[in-house]
């Protein structure tokens, strides 16, 4: 595997001084305890306390008819001063009465374009031709989500979709998200772009609670940095009745240190000083958490034993707290789109 030529320094770094909140296992009321103050102590990390509860503001732009009933919902909402967050929501209307929700995250620089279906968008698609069929994998799954009655919705995070900056806002340029810039900035000011998009994901939550067809169950999930996103969120805000990831599941040490290729939303000051990924998915207890992975992931590890040995205790920590049932990690063989399959029916 290819490492990059600064890491073995770093790894050095990381052996004398990472995780130094591990999860606490050694019984329920030690757990409880350290889940109590994990929470707290990523919050900080995040830079969540720092972030301002506003009025939302929703505004609706259209309500569009798609093939089978399906109501494509096109808004806005506002997550900080002046700062205000584009969203696609998919509905099927021939389903009556109050529904679960599922927000799905982007996983690429397309934004909300590239999971709910913007196929009559004439400059997404100039952009994606060769890609039209990756995209409309995506755009089923969330229709048929939809169909089985979810509100779907899915937002521009910050640097993606409508809200990419101006180095890479042209259509030439549209799965190039700007989370780089962002994150650099944030960085310096002790926030990350990945507590930024928690935030506004909790902001999404406040939104779905003020809709009259919503029941109040929401679920969160995604691939890769989606993934990651999902988990985190599910972690901070405690909203979440389920949360499935496609990959992202990886521990830090061998993941996002070594190999060094997520993306700059997966990052936030002093995190690996003291969690893993494993530490993240226990503070999710009991959200029902699903983890896959797929073949030729660079991050899973060799035969998958850097996501294995997250899993293991993850589980155990589950177990620990009562909700064993309530994890489950699945190492597929078959593709993306198989990964997706096994997830509708996790959320049938």
């Amino acid at each position: 595997m290819m490492r990059d030529v600064n890491t073995a320094f770093l790894e050095n770094i990381y052996d004398q001084i990472a995780r130094k909140m591990p999860v606490n296992l050694e019984n329920k009321e030690a757990f409880d305890e350290w889940k109590n103050t994990a929470i707290e102590k990523l919050k900080m990390i995040l830079g969540i306390p720092e972030l301002q509860s506003l009025p939302l503001e929703p505004l609706v732009f259209e309500q569009l008819p798609l093939k089978d009933g399906l109501i494509r919902e096109r808004f806005i909402l506002r997550t900080e001063k002046e700062v205000w967050m584009p969203c696609f929501l998919i509905r099927d209307s021939r389903k009556e009465g109050k529904k679960p929700a599922v927000v799905l995250p982007p996983y690429n620089g397309s934004g909300k374009f590239g999971v709910i279906d913007s196929s009559d968008y004439g400059f997404f698609m100039r952009a994606n031709q060769e890609k039209k069929d990756f995209y409309q994998s995506h755009w089923d799954f969330a229709s048929s989500l939809a169909r089985a009655g979810y509100l779907v919705v899915s937002p521009d995070l910050r640097g993606t979709g409508e809200r990419r900056e101006w180095m890479d806002s042209g259509e030439e340029t549209f799965e190039r998200s700007s989370k780089r810039p962002v994150n650099n900035v944030a960085i310096a000011l002790g926030q990350s772009l990945l507590g930024i998009n928690v935030w506004e994901i909790r902001c999404l939550c406040d939104y779905l609670e003020s809709r009259d067809d919503y029941n109040g169950m929401v679920s969160i999930g995604g691939e890769q940095e989606a993934a990651v996103t999902s988990l985190y969120s599910a972690a901070v805000t405690g909203r979440f009745s389920k949360c499935f990831m496609i990959n992202g599941f990886n521990g830090f040490r061998n993941g996002a240190l070594t190999v060094a290729v997520n993306s700059s939303a997966t990052y936030a000051p002093s995190l690996m000083l003291y969690f893993d990924m494993c530490d993240i998915a226990a503070m999710t207890c009991p959200t029902e958490l699903y983890v896959q992975t797929t073949p030729g992931d660079l991050l899973n590890g060799e035969n998958d034993n850097n996501v294995l040995k997250q899993a293991e205790e993850t589980e155990r920590a589950f177990a620990l707290a009562g909700a064993a049932s309530r994890f489950r990690y699945n190492a597929i063989e078959g593709t993306m789109e198989d990964a997706y399959q096994n997830i509708y029916a996790f959320m049938k």
